[in-house]
């Protein structure tokens, strides 16, 4: 028996259902696609009707242009304090993570040999100074003596060498006794600036040398830096507004959206890294509240520039076609009408636009998915440019 006139047959069957299909979908792409506005899918005559639509009456306003990156909270100054001499570390004046002022008491080291040291050089001064006072007596003695030729003159000069060389050793002594009173004074040691102290590296009873360990980080935080890097691209914006002065950086936690200070433009470094091409910058905070810590991360946005009396919509509200972005607009008979624009900016969920647009416009920020050019509309709300749109 021969299978080939069977297979024929399938394959016949197989030819038409295919062509069926295509033109079957062909049709329903076709109703599809001839709908009216805000008709379904399904579109059959009578189902269409105006499509909904949120829109928002256009103003216009400033616009500021925030450059956004992230940066790390640094001290303006921090400073490890150790010891300047050897000694027994005995006792701790602060409490750790306390507020230090500068000049306040850190540390106390045990002082008695530099204050044997101070005793002896004052005693020694004052032996050299009694001697020098017993010579410049003697030395006057002899000058009346050997001006009346009385005593030699080799004997004057001898007493006049006397009294230089003691004068000398007095200010050997003077020298002495100021430098054990220095290392008597660093026995005691203070905050050197205002700021926050960390942890206690070395504790009470330890023994301590000059310049070795640290004994405890001292970081000022009032005021405090922010450190970020940006893009080359933009570092002759920053140099001119750090020239002009009071440029305005807000500093956000990374999960939190509301700012947490207020900082200015402080500097701009004088290189591009480039191996990254960023360029660093600064922004100096107040830090009033504490909020920031050296370390820290937290996200950092500048004001590049304003946009003087632009008008402003939604981001969504900017839709893009084949000749470029675009908006939706209601005109007087309540249809939809599209306008191209330019996006000028974007910021934090707004675009500053340009067209042929002017100030009382009806833009559509919700439900533009549906329209079409020429399609009716039915106004679900008005909200002025300065309100929050809610979907």
């Amino acid at each position: 028996m021969s299978f080939r006139p069977v297979l024929l047959l399938l394959f016949g069957c197989m030819v038409v259902a295919y062509l069926w299909f295509q033109e079957s979908v062909q049709v329903q792409w076709q109703r599809f696609w001839s709908a009216p506005a805000g008709a379904s899918a399904g579109g059959g005559k009578g189902g269409g009707g105006p499509v909904p639509v949120r829109v928002l009456r256009l103003e216009t306003r400033n616009f500021p242009v925030l450059l956004e990156t992230l940066g790390m909270v640094e001290s303006t100054a921090a400073v490890t304090i150790k010891s300047r001499v050897d000694g027994q570390l005995l006792k701790v004046w602060f409490t750790e993570g306390a507020m230090v002022h500068k000049g306040d008491t850190l540390f106390s080291l045990d002082d008695r040999t530099f204050a044997a040291q101070v005793r002896q050089a004052e005693a020694n001064l004052a032996k050299d100074q009694a001697q020098l006072e017993k010579a410049r007596l003697d030395l006057k003695r002899y000058a009346d003596l050997a001006k009346q030729d009385v005593a030699s003159k080799g004997q004057w000069e001898s007493y006049q060498a006397t009294v230089a060389m003691l004068t000398a050793t007095l200010a050997a002594d003077q020298a002495q006794l100021d430098q054990a009173r220095l290392l008597l004074s660093f026995t005691t040691i203070a905050s050197p600036i205002d700021g926050l102290a960390g942890a206690v590296l070395v504790h009470p009873g330890n023994l301590v040398k000059n310049n070795d360990a640290g004994l405890v980080v001292v970081h000022q935080v009032h005021p405090i830096d922010v450190k970020f890097s940006v893009a080359e691209k933009y570092l002759l914006q920053l140099r001119q507004r750090l020239a002009a002065g009071a440029t305005p950086v807000e500093i956000r936690l990374p999960d939190a959206p509301q700012v947490v200070e207020e900082a200015q433009l402080s500097f701009v470094n004088n290189t591009v890294e480039s191996s990254t091409g960023t360029v660093q910058a600064k922004a100096r905070a107040a830090n009033r509240a504490g909020g920031l810590l050296p370390g820290q991360y937290v996200r950092v946005a500048i004001t590049l520039q304003s946009l003087e009396q632009v008008m402003v919509v939604p981001s969504e509200a900017v839709q893009t076609g084949q000749q470029g972005p675009f908006v939706f607009v209601i005109t007087a008979d309540e249809s939809a009408n599209a306008l191209p624009v330019k996006v000028l900016a974007t910021q934090k969920g707004e675009s500053a636009i340009a067209g042929a647009l002017q100030a009382g416009d009806r833009v559509v920020v919700d439900g533009q998915v549906r329209l079409t050019v020429g399609a009716k509309v039915t106004i679900r709300a008005t909200p002025t440019a300065t309100e929050k749109q809610t979907p």
